[in-house]
């Protein structure tokens, strides 16, 4: 019993000593570049971040937007709301924004059966979603009716996503049908930031045709990779940090303004994105949700 007691201990202080040794590998490769992040989607909070300066919510319903407050960018899925929430948001917050899909539709919303006729393909890693040939006079005028809508709650701002459709699928038809788009949008005097699209920004950008059409891009995953097969946030590849970089500066020097937006829970990369957005006046926020649906 006693040797049973003495070899227990031994073997409990030798299994200490290698978790303790397992334990400072993963957190070495975790933090090292390219490494895992710090976990599941949707686990646990961002530590130390008291950023109010931007947040968006986009998954998010009335119960977790009644907890916002102060948000100087703020931006929602306003065609989930009422004109009378928006406007109690709008109280409680700086300049709110609403989430505009230009690009694709979705199995399970009306507009999937409207425009089946138009659809190009299915949207990688969202089961369920659609590309929409944007090109069409009908899903652009479409477009600008849900802008109007938009409008009409009450919303300062239109947050634009899906326009990297022009990258998924190729053709000058499909640029000028997202050109078409803004120009349009861009008549209902509410800034717009373009989220992600980065081909298609950079195409406008070298032709000079986003010349006031466009207030911000908002750039997701400079620093951090979503997973989707293993469902965990990773730090992104040193080429793709350093391709973001480079692009962003010139999104910069063209006068548009920068937001940032990352997928992580970490406290140690959470000060190096802060250091990059500060130094570069790039705004920022980082969500450990996928779904955009808790505030953070």
């Amino acid at each position: 019993m006693e040797l049973y007691k003495r070899t227990h201990r031994q073997m409990k202080r030798k299994n200490i000593y290698s978790i303790f040794l397992i334990t400072i590998i993963i957190t070495t490769y975790i933090f090292s570049f390219g490494g895992v992040s710090e976990g599941v989607f949707g686990k646990g909070k961002v530590k130390g971040n008291s950023n109010k300066d931007y947040c968006v919510l986009i998954g998010s319903g009335k119960k977790e937007l009644s907890k916002c407050k102060g948000y100087k960018t703020l931006v929602v899925d306003a065609g989930r709301l009422s004109k009378k929430f928006i406007k109690k948001l709008k109280r409680k917050n700086g300049r709110v924004y609403s989430y505009l899909n230009i690009g694709s539709v979705e199995r399970s919303g009306k507009e999937f059966h409207k425009f089946h006729n138009i659809i190009l393909g299915k949207y990688q890693n969202w089961p369920g979603e659609y590309w929409i040939d944007v090109s069409k006079k009908s899903w652009k005028n479409q477009v600008l009716k849900k802008a109007y809508a938009l409008k009409n709650k009450g919303v300062e701002g239109f947050f634009i996503d899906n326009a990297e459709i022009y990258g998924v699928y190729q053709g000058e038809r499909l640029y000028k049908g997202i050109l078409d788009m803004l120009q349009n949008i861009k008549k209902l005097n509410r800034p717009v930031i373009v989220n992600g699209g980065y081909k298609f920004v950079t195409k406008a950008m070298k032709k000079d045709s986003l010349h006031k059409l466009i207030y911000a891009v908002n750039q997701e995953e400079v620093f951090s990779k979503i997973d989707f097969k293993r469902r965990i946030f990773k730090r992104n590849s040193k080429k793709n940090f350093r391709y973001y970089k480079a692009y962003l500066r010139k999104v910069k020097r063209r006068g548009i303004k920068v937001f940032v937006l990352e997928y992580e829970k970490g406290k140690k990369n959470l000060k190096q994105i802060r250091r990059y957005c500060r130094k570069n006046g790039f705004r920022y926020a980082i969500s450990p949700y996928i779904e955009l649906n808790k505030a953070y």
